[in-house]
């Protein structure tokens, strides 16, 4: 049996949301795709402007390594993709300049994320080296840590080029403002200066009253009276106009007339921001315009009293002639003013060419015409004339203006120059000197004498061809190029100088030949002719080097005596000590030699070396031997430093070679002198000790003989004196008991007096014998300090560690004298409060220091008390020294050290 069971369930709900899904998803798909259109467009878009931006973009990793750039950081280094990708930031920036920018990483990148805009180079393919401009940003990852550096980079090559073309044009500016002789300053609106340059304000401060600099306010600087009107001047530029006027000024110092020109100053947008004034000096024009004015007035009478026939010519009548003109001719004015044409005036023979000359001057075909030719007086006398003219306008007609010159007695004059001319030929062809003529504008001889043709050895036909540079060296001794120097001798000569100069010719050969010049111009209406005379030098010149040589030995002579002398007074003294006295000799010994430029010395005493300062290998050396008093080898040398050229005898003089040897000699006889001298002296010196230490001996012996007298004193002090009061006391004490009250008083009285010199006899007794006979110096210092507590109120403190050295008596009782007269003078003169006393063991030395916070003395004063003498006495007696260091008011203290 077949059955079917039917399941229904409603799905119209789940339709409905596959249905909706569906919808979603078909606008999510639409929606997608816009949005990756977008991402496309977008890069796309990003991708154009990466690869068309000007600026250059670069991506590296956090190492440095190119990650990423753009086709114009590539064009900007000259390589390919490929090469870029393997290189490093550090690999195309010069070295100078990783660290600073490793600097900018850390400081500024990775601290912000970004760096400021900065300028460092490149290194281009090519090797050139350009500056940037760039910046640098960090690239982190999503979890915020660095991964790598981009940045934006501009090739500033032309900016700094144009930055250098600016500053090149503010310091042209600066000089054109400087070198200026007009004045010149700029104002703002404001009036107050913004430029200004130095005429300026050295003409306006004359001016005004007041000195003007950039930063003035211009208004406050004008004189109230100043009639001058720069406020209204401004106000009118300000609104856009130009003003000019004249100035007259009559203070000293100031240009008289000036034309001051105002104009405005407007920035990029056409908007005034100022004006700029220029005033100029036109004291000339005005002068000139003055004098013009002068001049029309006086024309007429200057004309009419000319020694220069003037006239104007109409067509081929005159206008006007004046006086001069008519007596050339020997006509009235009036006369040739009715003339009916001027060729009645001119030679039959040259009618044709003045006609022709008025002619060309008519038409215009040229400014001005000049030309000679022969006129007929009134009288038939046939003269030569010379005739200026050129166009003019008179009584508003064209006519022809010109002078006339008789020139009847010049002609005749030339013709005697020429004659002359020949004479002077035939004598300056048989001149002893050379003597030539030179054409300024052909540069070459026009004429040269006989002995000029022996001096060159050209034949004449040869030199004529030639010029003056042409017998020439290419250079003059002196090094400038002949060239050169003879255009401005020529120079010289042709306006008006007449210069005198050595200069060096040459022959056909070549052989130079030194010559002496003198050069003039000679008078010549159609060129510029320069005669020049030229002596040849050549044994003047031989005369002058052997002048020269024997100045330059005696010059030497006088370098080696000195140097000797210099070193005989420096030896004469035995007071320095020989290495001194070598140093100095080695310091001068240089100045004696020809190059004492380039030479440097040493001696040498066994193994002693003093050498100058520049002393070094040279190339040319000489020395001299000597023996030192003790048999040390010894040398005396100068060595040049620097090669030279010559023979040996050349580099080195004969008497340089003499003076080493002689100064080798004085050395050794100095170090013989002194080393006799130091020998006797150390014996005079054994005997000075041997007498010192003699003195000692006694001193120590007066001083052990005055401590026995004061035992012996102070003994009988007590053993006899005190007794003797002693029993008086008794015996007075006895008597007082048995008589009345007042011998008892008295009897009191006196026993009382007796008991007080008994204290004072024991005191003394005390003071003046050694305490014990086996001295302990450390007790017996003590005591001196307890007593001094007792009975003062100064502090002392006392340190003893001689650390078991054994100290003789005589010499500790020599130390308890000087403590105990340190503390008398203590209480005597410093007014102390406090007192040190240290006795130590340093080095080998018995060292007593005391010190004290008194009053304090002069050391270097001279002291004359008993008391310090005594002390100094002990010291010495002990071969010890004695050192005190006090001032006014700063305490004392003395150190003693004795060996022990």
């Amino acid at each position: 049996i077949v059955s079917f069971y039917f399941i229904y369930h409603d799905i119209r709900t789940r339709k409905k949301s596959e249905e909706q899904l569906k919808k979603f998803n078909e606008e999510l798909e639409k929606q997608v795709a816009v949005k990756t259109a977008e991402i496309s467009a977008s890069e796309e878009k990003y991708r154009s402007l990466f690869e068309s931006m000007s600026d250059a973009y670069a991506k590296t990793d956090i190492e440095g390594t190119m990650m990423e750039f753009n086709p114009s950081f590539r064009n900007m280094l000259g390589y390919s993709d490929k090469e870029l990708q393997h290189l490093s930031f550090t690999a195309i920036t010069p070295s100078r300049w990783h660290e600073f920018e490793l600097k900018q990483v850390r400081r500024q990148v990775l601290e912000r994320g970004y760096s400021d805009v900065y300028e460092k180079e490149y290194i281009h393919k090519s090797g050139k080296i350009f500056p940037v401009e760039l910046r640098s940003f960090l690239l982190k990852n999503s979890e915020g840590e660095p991964i790598g550096m981009w940045a934006i980079v501009r090739d500033i090559t032309q900016r700094k080029e144009a930055e250098k073309k600016l500053q090149h044009s503010e310091r042209n500016l600066r000089h054109v403002l400087s070198s200026t002789s007009d004045n010149f300053y700029v104002v703002d609106k404001e009036y107050v200066d913004t430029l200004i340059n130095e005429s300026a304000k050295k003409n306006l401060e004359l001016a005004w009253g007041k000195r003007v600099d950039m930063g003035s306010n211009i208004l406050s600087l004008i004189p109230e009276l100043k009639s001058e009107p720069v406020k209204s001047s401004f106000e009118k530029v300000f609104a856009g106009e130009q003003v000019e006027y004249e100035l007259h000024h009559t203070l000293e110092g100031l240009p008289i007339w000036v034309l001051v020109s105002y104009s405005p100053v407007s920035d990029d947008t056409g908007k005034i921001t100022g004006a700029y004034v220029v005033s100029k000096d036109i004291t000339e024009r005005k002068q000139a315009e003055i004098e013009l004015v002068q001049a029309e007035s006086k024309f007429r009478n200057l004309v009419e009293q000319s020694l220069i026939g003037v006239y104007i010519l109409h067509g081929e009548v005159f206008s006007y002639v004046n006086p001069r003109f008519a007596s050339i001719f020997g006509y009235d004015a009036k006369e040739l003013i009715n003339m009916h044409h001027v060729h009645d005036l001119i030679h039959p023979d040259d009618r044709e060419r003045v006609a022709e000359n008025i002619r060309i001057r008519v038409m215009g075909e040229k400014d001005r015409v000049h030309y000679e030719a022969r006129g007929i007086r009134k009288d038939g006398e046939i003269i030569h004339i010379e005739v200026f003219c050129s166009g003019t306008i008179y009584t508003g007609q064209p006519a022809i203006i010109g002078t006339i010159l008789d020139v009847s007695e010049r002609k005749r004059a030339e013709a005697a120059i020429k004659e002359s001319e020949e004479r002077y030929r035939a004598l300056v062809e048989n001149a002893p000197e050379a003597l030539v003529v030179f054409d300024i504008e052909d540069r070459k001889f026009v004429s040269v004498s006989e002995s000029a043709v022996k001096m060159f050895k050209y034949s004449k036909e040869e030199l004529l061809k030639l010029g003056p540079v042409d017998v020439s060296p290419q250079y003059q001794p002196d090094g400038r190029l002949s060239a050169d120097v003879a255009a401005q001798r020529i120079g010289e000569a042709i306006h008006g100088q007449k210069p005198v100069f050595e200069w060096t010719h040459c022959d056909s050969t070549g052989a130079a030949i030194p010559c002496e010049v003198w050069l003039v111009r000679l008078p010549s209406d159609k060129r510029i002719l320069i005669r020049g005379s030229l002596v040849d030098i050549s044994e003047r010149k031989r005369m002058d080097a052997e002048k020269d040589r024997v100045r330059f030995l005696l010059n030497e002579r006088v370098k080696e005596l000195t140097t000797l002398y210099q070193a005989s007074r420096l030896l004469e003294t035995e007071e320095k000590p020989i290495d001194d006295m070598l140093g100095e000799i080695v310091s001068i010994l240089p100045g004696g030699w020809q190059h004492s430029n380039v030479a440097a010395a040493r001696i040498t005493l066994g193994d002693m070396e003093i050498t100058s300062p520049n002393y070094g290998p040279g190339y040319h050396r000489q020395m001299a031997h000597f023996t030192g008093p003790k048999g040390e080898t010894g040398i005396v040398e100068v060595v040049y430093l620097e090669k030279m050229k010559g023979s040996v005898e050349e580099i080195f003089f004969t008497e340089e070679r003499n003076l080493m040897k002689m100064v080798a000699e004085m050395i050794r006889i100095y170090l013989a002198r002194k080393h006799e001298a130091m020998e006797l002296k150390k014996s005079q010196q054994e005997i000075l000790d041997q007498k010192v230490q003699a003195q000692k001996t006694i001193t120590r012996a007066v001083l052990n003989a005055e401590e026995k007298e004061r035992n012996k004193i102070g003994q009988e002090l007590h053993d006899n004196i005190n007794q003797i009061l002693v029993s008086i006391k008794l015996y007075l004490s006895m008597a007082g008991e048995k008589d009345g009250a007042d011998g008892k008083q008295l009897i009191k009285n006196s026993v009382a007096l007796i008991d007080n010199a008994i204290r004072e006899i024991r005191a003394l007794s005390n003071s003046q014998v050694t305490p014990v006979r086996e001295i302990n110096l450390e007790e017996l210092i003590r005591s001196l300090i307890d007593k001094l507590d007792d009975s003062t109120r100064i502090v002392s403190t006392f340190q003893y560690a001689v650390n078991g050295k054994v100290i003789a008596d005589d010499l500790k009782l020599n130390i308890y004298r000087i403590i105990q007269e340190q503390i008398n003078n203590l209480l005597k003169h410093a007014g102390a409060s406090k007192l040190s006393i240290r006795i130590v063991i340093e080095e080998n030395y018995l060292q007593i220091t005391t010190s004290d916070d008194g009053k304090g003395f002069d050391p270097s004063a001279k002291r004359k008390g008993i008391g310090l003498s005594n002390i100094m006495n002990r010291v010495e007696s002990f071969n010890g020294t004695l050192t005190i260091e006090s001032g006014e008011g700063k305490g004392t203290k003395m150190t003693i050290r004795i060996p022990c």
